[in-house]
């Protein structure tokens, strides 16, 4: 039996939330220890624990977070 949206939509959208504050944190930190120009930085995610999220080819299943931030090499956007 799959959760309900009521069940599980609100935590889903709270863990993406906070993974978004730690990684403002994460960003922030490197700014302001001055290492924001010549570091790389990566992130990457897996798909979440939404219903199908893991176990099917459409985009939920298929979709991860993939964040590289590299000054001067790769063009921010």
């Amino acid at each position: 039996m799959q959760p309900s949206a009521d069940n599980w939509l609100p935590g889903y959208y709270d863990h993406i939330a906070e993974k978004e504050r730690e990684l403002a944190d994460v960003l922030e930190l490197l700014d302001k220890h001055e290492l924001d120009q010549n570091t790389v930085f990566i992130y990457s995610s897996d798909h979440g624990n939404g219903p199908g999220a893991k176990f099917t080819i459409d985009d939920c299943g298929l979709n991860v977070p993939f964040i590289v931030r590299w000054p001067g090499k790769i063009k921010p956007g």
